[in-house]
């Protein structure tokens, strides 16, 4: 009976040992699918907060651009084109009067640590940005009549036109790279 109930107290410490062995095996399993979790959770937080900073610039790229447009809109139509053209010879009140082309997108960071820039631009040649013309095929207006009398023609329309396509142009860096916002509008007299 002795032999009996030493064999019987062996092989149950001995299935005490292969049960510890694969709990601990099991445990073991469980941290590296638990790390994966957390790993994985750790990850699309970042991916989350990195998300919401290029919301928020993108927000403050819109919110730039939709003032520079209602600044136009509430200008002086027959003055828009020499108040906010690249061209400062040509500003209502004198040389370099005028708003100008430019405008600082607030909260935005441009090349080398600056304030970002917008830009305001119409359809002019690279070398007479202070003449408006109808006839210029470039990438960003196609050939359109600014003066509307039927003919798209190669003449200067600062003083004449009756619609003006406008560009607005904001360009930040969010820390890896640069980004763009772009808005077209046209703006015509008020009736």
């Amino acid at each position: 009976m002795n032999s009996h109930l030493h064999r019987a107290l062996r092989a149950q410490r001995l299935r005490a040992q292969e049960t510890s062995g694969s709990s601990l095996i099991e445990v073991l399993v469980a941290v590296a699918v638990t790390m994966v979790g957390f790993l994985a959770f750790g990850r699309s937080m970042t991916e989350s907060l990195q998300l919401g900073e290029q919301n928020r610039q993108i927000g403050l790229a819109t919110a730039a651009a939709q003032r520079a447009v209602e600044e136009l809109y509430a200008a002086d139509f027959a003055q828009v084109f020499a108040l906010y053209n690249a061209e400062p010879s040509d500003d209502p009140d004198g040389s370099g009067t005028g708003p100008g082309a430019q405008f600082v997108a607030e909260g935005l960071e441009g090349a080398n640590g600056a304030d970002a820039l917008g830009t305001i631009s119409f359809p002019v040649a690279a070398n007479a940005p202070g003449e408006l013309r109808e006839d210029l095929n470039l990438a960003k207006f196609q050939p359109f009549d600014v003066d509307l009398d039927g003919v798209t023609d190669a003449n200067d329309h600062s003083a004449d036109y009756q619609v003006l396509p406008v560009r607005v142009q904001i360009q930040w860096m969010d820390g890896r790279a640069q980004r763009e916002l772009t808005v077209e509008t046209i703006l015509g007299r008020k009736q």
